[in-house]
């Protein structure tokens, strides 16, 4: 998440203006909060939620079994939840 982070803030950096003042960085900062709570939320939303299972046995128990029944469940649970469709490839060629 640090780097795709720095990609998001390198992205907002480059649509701003050269020179960032005391004017124009809070609304830089609005901006990069923004694309941060949406390329992340639903991540951290998800661990949450996973955190919670794993901390209660009644929980834990039938999630792995589920686990192990269906391996490719928690990757696609990933999946869906952002952690593998962030567009974070194309930053080079953005910045170039």
């Amino acid at each position: 998440m640090a780097l795709q982070s720095a990609i998001l803030l390198t992205r907002e950096l480059a649509r701003h203006p050269a020179a960032i003042t005391p004017g124009t960085a809070p609304e830089l900062q609005r901006r990069y909060a923004r694309a941060w709570r949406q390329a992340f939320s639903p991540r951290l939303r998800v661990a949450a939620l996973y955190a919670h299972v794993a901390m209660r046995p009644w929980l834990a128990s039938p999630a792995r079994g589920i686990s192990a029944r269906w391996p490719g469940l928690l990757g696609r649970a990933a999946r869906m939840a952002g952690k593998a469709t962030g567009n974070f490839s194309q930053v080079s060629q953005e910045s170039a």
